[in-house]
């Protein structure tokens, strides 16, 4: 440590990746400072230095927290594919870096075969309107997209589940459109 409290490196790596041992002191004397300012500052810089490094990003973390609990206004500055630019009141802009890797959106946009297949069932419901014509032919080609569902490898046990229950729910709205026609017949007969 020099005579103002900063490591004796501090001002030697300008803009420089630090060595791996100077990350590991500005760490310890993040974790070691008592004013969150200097905490933040000393965490910051080592994540200049390392942004990926778990010891790094733990110390930034904490800085942040402690600092948050003495202030809790915190002002969204940025955004980067690597790193989120924040501020404090009366602070300087600090960059955070992104931990996670990827936005999972919720629920999957993506729909499985089994999904899928458990969707046509709705064209089926609808061929039931005109007097169970529709849904008389649609059927059985829902019930063979259902099959051709099962047979496939690898698919999971939701997905082969799915494609039972609609191979069933096909079969009875084919019943049931059957049904419909031949009132439908009767009738125009009768």
């Amino acid at each position: 440590m020099s005579s103002d409290g900063k490591p004796a490196f501090w001002n030697e790596y300008q803009g420089e990746p630090l060595p791996e041992e100077d990350v590991e002191e500005l760490i310890q004397v993040s974790r070691g400072a008592q004013d969150p300012h200097v905490a933040l500052e000393y965490a910051q810089r080592a994540a200049d230095s390392h942004p990926d490094h778990p010891q790094v990003q733990e110390s930034l973390q904490r800085s942040i927290f402690m600092r948050l609990n003495q202030d809790a206004f915190v002002a969204f500055v940025a955004e980067s594919t690597q790193d989120y630019v924040i501020r404090f009141r009366n602070s300087r802009p600090v960059m955070v870096p992104k931990t996670r890797t990827h936005e999972e959106l919720f629920p999957s946009l993506k729909q499985t075969e089994g999904e899928k297949v458990l969707g046509m069932i709705w064209w089926i419901l609808l061929g039931l309107v005109p007097a169970g014509v529709v849904a008389l032919f649609l059927s059985p080609l829902v019930v063979y997209r259902a099959l051709y569902v099962l047979t496939q490898r690898g698919m999971d046990r939701r997905d082969r589940r799915m494609a039972f229950i609609t191979i069933l729910l096909a079969g009875l709205l084919g019943l049931l459109g059957a049904f419909f026609t031949f009132l439908l017949v009767l009738h125009l007969i009768g």
